[in-house]
């Protein structure tokens, strides 16, 4: 059970479980459309006659890193607010048989005009992106699409750029330092600067500017055109994992995971060689472990691309997401020194000569590449270029330097042990079952949470493993806390209590019908018993409805509503 709570750990804050920022909103596309909707000739977008041409210079002139970029984006006001209201449902990507298939895009394109350093780009398609860590309202991670209206047009000779609002990592730093560790001990990654971005006049502050992983950066990195192209979210080579792959490219046939899968089960240096390129795999995931990815694929089959080779169909990894790199000094569970939770590294480190060979790559990446000294005067500079956007909290830019400056020492302590038992278990899958069903009546007043107002009454009815209770006697309680509205109601079932406990963004505690997804409005079911010493304990998630007949977060106010909702359990 502990270890199994420690994988649910990992996985929810992969999924970036914190406090939700604000309601969602349905944009005006099909959901998960692959293109813009047109909504009309591109020159609708200002007015003025659309000007196809392409920006001439080079890619790495959207990814600089001695000078901060300036973007300035222009879009209806009520394409950005449907843009920033935008998000994706943990429910939707992991209930379920979430092994079966990625999980599906929510995020629809919208036009907007854009201008880089000063250089007006007409008519450009612009779209959130992020799965669930990234999320925000406040400062969404941006899709920028330069061609989608000028097929051909490039933007310093790529036709997209993206910009990663990077909010695991509060110092803003992390993403382009992990990135150059990559390329400076010889595994490709993005390149990655700084840009600082206005939307509708609105400043968003420091974005993480970051190559697109698509044709034009397989080109560069692998020396190959038409590259299959897999992005991997919670994904590994294993039976009934590889579903989970979201092909990138138009040459990328899910076929070609196979063979990978077999040369894990296979177990040979040999046959995984002939999958993999297994000395690039080495960079890669020495790379993983340097930066401390914990929420990688070594150590949670996440945030990760892998490119097939199409001269002799191996395939190569390629690091993707890394705003939590060195965010904490033990990355995650097992040996922190290699990351090896996943089925590729684990099957490596376990083959005769794989442990020999990634001692080799890490001692030569720590004896010829890696520099504290370096490192830290990286951090300084790199600080110092966005001083005048963000200025980097203290804690957090300590916490960097600490985690980097120990780096060393936790991967020569590696070497000068012995090879890890590899005795825990790969990373399980993380898909929620359904276990049963909640309906809830209440009737309360704001205030009651922290008794300023009397609370009110609550019951309804609770199924849980095909058992079904009705539930009476409730006290309901309703208020504010740290700027969101809570609703809670304790039930008594038998000799222990349930706690039906939801909360939603403030300004939504007004009627209506709010669904909980667990990124904006959240239910949470617990329980108490004598066993638990009296304190709550979280029993599943509850995807479902909350409904306000009525609302108002005024101390005193009445508020009446109903909720309910489908029971997903993880292994707490």
């Amino acid at each position: 059970m502990i270890r199994a709570a420690y994988w649910l750990s990992l996985a929810l804050a992969a999924a970036g479980c914190a406090p939700p920022e604000a309601a969602t909103s349905a944009g005006p596309d099909a959901p998960g459309s692959g293109d813009p909707d047109p909504l009309g000739p591109p020159d609708e977008v200002t007015g003025q006659p659309f000007d196809p041409s392409s920006v001439p210079g080079d890619p790495e002139d959207l990814t600089p890193t001695d000078r901060v970029l300036e973007v300035r984006i222009t879009m209806a006001d009520a394409a950005w607010a449907d843009l920033r209201r935008q998000t994706r449902s943990i429910f939707e990507a992991l209930a379920g048989d979430c092994m079966a298939s990625p999980s599906q895009s929510p995020y629809t394109w919208f036009r907007a005009d854009v201008e880089i350093d000063g250089v007006a780009v007409p008519a450009v398609a612009v779209k959130k992106k992020g799965f669930i860590g990234s999320l925000s309202i406040t400062k969404p991670g941006l899709k920028l699409d330069f061609d989608n209206y000028a097929d051909g047009r490039t933007v310093h000779g790529v036709e997209r750029m993206t910009l990663n609002n990077t909010p695991q990592d509060p110092t803003m730093l992390r993403t382009c330092l992990a990135y150059e560790t990559f390329r400076s001990i010889g595994a490709p990654a993005p390149r990655c600067g700084f840009a600082h971005v206005v939307v509708n006049g609105e400043d968003l502050g420091i974005y993480a500017s970051v190559e697109t992983v698509n044709d034009h950066f397989a080109d560069r990195a692998l020396g190959q055109d038409d590259v299959p192209l897999f992005e991997g979210t919670l994904s590994d080579f294993r039976d009934g994992w590889t579903g989970t792959f979201d092909p990138d490219s138009d040459e990328a046939d899910p076929a070609l995971l196979q063979p990978v899968v077999e040369a894990v089960e296979a177990g040979d240096l040999a046959s995984l060689d002939a999958a993999i390129d297994v000395e690039a795999f080495l960079r890669f995931t020495a790379g993983e472990a340097m930066t401390g990815h914990w929420d990688g694929y070594g150590w949670n089959t996440n945030n990760y691309y892998v490119a097939f080779d199409p001269s002799d169909g191996r395939a190569h990894f390629l690091p993707w997401g890394p705003d939590a790199a060195w965010s904490r000094a033990s990355p995650a569970g097992g040996t922190d020194w290699v990351a090896a939770n996943s089925a590729v590294p684990r099957a490596l480190m376990t083959t005769a000569g794989g442990m020999p060979a990634y001692r080799a790559e890490v001692e030569r990446i720590l004896t010829d590449v890696w520099s504290e000294d370096a490192m830290l005067d990286r951090i300084d500079e790199l600080a110092d270029l966005i001083a005048p956007w963000h200025d980097i909290p203290g804690r957090h830019r300590s916490t960097l330097e600490a985690v980097i400056a120990n780096q060393d020492d936790v991967m020569w302590a590696g070497l000068s042990g012995a090879d890890p038992s590899f005795s825990w278990g790969l990373r399980p899958e993380i898909c929620l079952p359904e276990q049963g069903t909640i309906a809830v009546d209440f009737e309360t007043r704001a205030g009651s949470l922290n008794g300023s107002a009397t609370p009110g009454t609550c019951s309804g009815s609770w199924s849980w493993y095909g058992d079904t209770y009705e539930l009476t006697g409730g006290t309901a309680y309703a208020g504010e806390d740290a700027g969101y509205g809570i609703h809670a109601c304790v039930l008594p079932v038998g000799d222990f209590n349930l706690l039906s406990y939801i909360t939603q963004p403030i300004e939504e505690m007004t009627p209506g019908t709010w669904p909980s997804e667990h990124t904006v409005t959240r239910a949470t079911l617990y329980y108490q018993s004598e066993d638990t010493a009296w304190e709550w304990t979280p029993l599943s998630w509850v995807e479902g409805e909350l409904q306000l007949v009525e609302a108002d977060a005024t101390t005193g106010a009445p508020i009446r509503g109903s909720y309910a909702g489908v029971l997903w359990q993880a292994a707490w």
